[in-house]
């Protein structure tokens, strides 16, 4: 029963933290006939992707004939203009009806929307203000002095706290919309100020590829890719020359996406095979790349040869976005094999200033000379314990002198025997006969035996 309760609850936490991680706003629109023009429009311009890439957000959506009749009054807006317009409907951070009847009267709520993310609004026009006065919620302009343009009217689904679409009974309209200019921007001029873009700029003029860049500034838009002067110079020698002009044209075609893509979209994509303007000449699912994104942000363009990292942005204008990137992409249709590693990586080729000087003869290590290391010392003959001439000698051992033998006691009737000379051993013949310590170890004896032989004569008395 424990277990069967804890999968249970497994079961629950998976399931909450699989919808608190993702939802599909499409799907989501579906279940709503009414909201179904906003649906369409969301799917097609690509905002359904970015929305669908948050974990927190809040839609406010307007019904079919609310969106039908503002679209019929900008028959010139271009899809990058329609785009950005539905951006503005985008907040993002979860709200819901009660939440916002927390906001204090007279003091609005200022909310970023997902229009602030393409970096292309001035100061906060990317936001919009939220207000309440006990009765009704409104949604107005960021600029405080202006007055709300729209109303909140319900809550229609809430996911708390991960999506929330509500209802407003207008369409949000951002600051300076419709006053864009149409006149495409100057990709050439764009690519010069930023001062390290001359090859890329060479190739794409003398190639004709700039003209197509160019008439790609409608509709859908164009994103453009420019390598560093610095990624061309760590090409192989020759490897762009050994192409044929077809080839690099679609080398060239391979840096631009048919489709307007601003850096705030690009951080969130995760995108296989991303098709290219090189993939409509050279057919479906061909020069494409794989767009993806690191923890931290950073934007990868891989082809399976060749991979770019995104750095700075030299121009973002709807419907035109150039970004700079560190290495040239290499499409796998024309270089197959990974490139050849360049030259700043490869070993130089030693020229004669560069060469080393040759080595002088130092030991390297040559062969060393026999230095005693250190040799023994040829060993000298130790005096074992024979004596050797010094000019102090040792004094030699004394010469055991032979205790005498006990004297009898002579019998009480019999007269004191005359004392016999004992015979005194003689100086063995190594010990030199003038050595003082033998006359006076012999004189000592004599005294002691002359002492014994009075005290016999004594005790006989």
């Amino acid at each position: 029963m424990g277990r069967t309760a804890a999968g249970i609850v497994a079961a629950v936490l998976l399931s909450w933290m699989t919808v608190a991680s993702a939802f599909n706003i499409t799907l989501m629109l579906n279940a709503r006939p009414s909201l179904s023009t906003m649906n369409q429009l969301l799917t097609s311009s690509g905002i359904a992707a970015e929305i669908n890439s948050r974990t927190s957000l809040t839609l406010c959506a307007v019904t079919n004939p609310v969106l039908q009749a503002f679209v019929a009054t900008i028959p010139n807006a271009d899809a990058g203009e329609v785009a950005d317009l539905l951006r503005y409907h985008v907040f993002l951070q979860y709200l819901d009806i009660p939440e916002l009847k927390q906001i204090v009267p007279g003091s609005p709520s200022t909310v970023t929307t997902l229009l602030q993310t393409t970096g292309r609004t001035a100061g906060n026009e990317g936001s919009v203000n939220i207000y309440y006065d006990g009765t009704t919620i409104q949604v107005g302009l960021p600029d405080i002095e202006a007055p709300p343009n729209a109303t909140i009217l319900t809550g229609i689904t809430q996911n708390p706290y991960n999506i929330s679409i509500l209802q407003c009974d207008k369409v949000l309209v951002p600051p300076g919309f419709g006053t864009r200019a149409t006149d495409g921007a100057n990709i050439t001029a764009a690519l010069e100020a930023g001062l390290n873009y001359n090859t890329f700029i060479q190739l794409i003029q003398s190639t004709g590829v700039d003209a197509e860049f160019a008439a790609k500034q409608t509709g859908t838009g164009i994103t453009i890719f420019a390598p560093t002067d610095a990624a061309f110079g760590a090409l192989p020698p020759g490897a762009l020359a050994a192409l044929t002009p077809d080839q690099a044209k679609q080398v060239l075609r391979s840096h631009a996406i048919v489709t307007y893509y601003p850096l705030g979209t690009l951080s969130t994509m995760n995108k296989p095979n991303e098709p290219t303007l090189a993939t409509t000449t050279g057919g479906p699912a061909t020069y494409t790349v794989n767009v993806s994104t690191s923890s931290t942000g950073g934007v990868t363009l891989s082809t399976g040869v060749s991979t770019s990292r995104i750095g700075a942005t030299l121009f973002d204008t709807n419907p035109t976005a150039i970004f700079s990137i560190d290495n040239v992409i290499l499409p796998t249709e024309i270089f197959a094999t990974a490139p050849v590693p360049s030259p700043a990586l490869a070993p130089a080729p030693l020229t004669p200033g560069l060469a080393p000087a040759p080595l002088s003869p130092v030991p390297a290590p040559a062969p060393v000379t026999p230095v005693p290391a250190p040799a023994p010392a040829p060993l000298t003959p130790v005096p074992a314990p024979v004596p050797t001439p010094s000019s102090s000698p040792a004094p030699a051992p004394a010469p055991e002198t032979p205790t005498p033998a006990p004297v009898p006691a002579p019998d009480m009737a019999s007269p004191p025997a005359p004392p016999e000379d004992i015979p005194i051993a003689e100086t063995p013949a190594e010990t030199p006969a003038d050595s003082p310590s033998s006359a006076s170890g012999i004189c000592m004896s004599r005294v002691v035996l002359a002492a014994l032989i009075l005290f016999s004569g004594l005790m006989l008395l």
